[in-house]
Parts: C-alpha cells; structure tokens; sequence
C-alpha cells in the first residue's frame, strides 16, 4: 500500500462495503493508489533537485510518467467497457 495510515485504511474499509458496481470500486481505488503515487514521486522530484542529484531525478520522472501513462490506460479501458469516464482527470 502506498500509504500506512488509519485513514487509508478506513477509506478501503467504506470503500469495499459501499454499494458500488465493483469496476467503481477498482476505479476509486487505482485512482487514489496512483494519484498518490504521483504526488509522492513529485515531492521526491523536489528534494532531489534541492539535493542537485540528476540521476535520482531522472529515475524519478521516469516511475511518475510509467504511472501516469498506466492511469491514461486504466481510464481509456474504463471508458471503453463503461462508456464512462473513470475520474475527472483528463484520459488522453
């Protein structure tokens, strides 16, 4: 899990007893899995450019652009199999 803490693990709890179509419920939870992802990997970003270290950034925006590229894939096939958008954000 990308992140440890009550709060997390309360919003899996509602979210597995919501009454959701379970593609909802997947789509709920890749999307804030992996927007977690990318706020940590930005924040990341930061400290290694204050810290001067190229190839940690690098490394970096390479993992936050897989994930970002991952999510624009998940919402496209979201889309196709619901006629739906998965989240807000923009899909392409």
């Amino acid at each position: 899990m990308a992140e440890h803490n009550p709060d997390v693990f309360d919003w899996i709890r509602d979210l597995q007893a919501s009454d959701q179509p379970e593609i909802d419920k997947l789509s709920a939870f890749f999307d804030r899995i992996t927007t977690q992802t990318v706020g940590f990997a930005e924040k990341e970003i930061e400290l290694a450019r204050a810290m001067q270290d190229h190839e940690s950034i690098v490394k970096i925006q390479v993992k936050m652009e897989t994930i970002k590229y991952t999510r624009r894939i998940f919402c496209q096939g979201y889309q196709i199999v619901t006629g739906r958008k998965a989240w807000d954000d923009d899909c392409s």
